[in-house]
């Protein structure tokens, strides 16, 4: 039987399923969505505490890639890291 987590992951197309890994997190659930992103349940590889990830939406990360690319300035991209804080139930 699949976890609530799971079942609202997979009803969002956007969202990440459970398990992927984004820099040293690893996704368990979608908490919620955003105008610029999506937060996700999350847990800490380091220090295995459970988290609030916050990343990008897709669609606003091709913009600024694709306004950085039109600029001649894609190489001073260095990424955009997850945003992590904490859980507050």
């Amino acid at each position: 039987m699949s976890s609530p987590s799971s079942q609202l992951l997979a009803t969002h197309a956007n969202c990440l399923p459970v398990g992927t890994r984004v820099a040293d997190f690893e996704i368990i659930g979608l908490i919620g969505e955003g105008g610029f992103g999506i937060v996700y349940l999350a847990r800490s590889l380091a220090s295995n505490d459970i988290v609030a990830l916050k990343t990008l939406r897709g669609e606003l990360l091709r913009a600024t890639l694709d306004h950085l690319s039109a600029a001649g300035r894609l190489d001073d991209w260095t990424g955009m890291p997850p945003v992590s804080g904490d859980l507050i139930r």
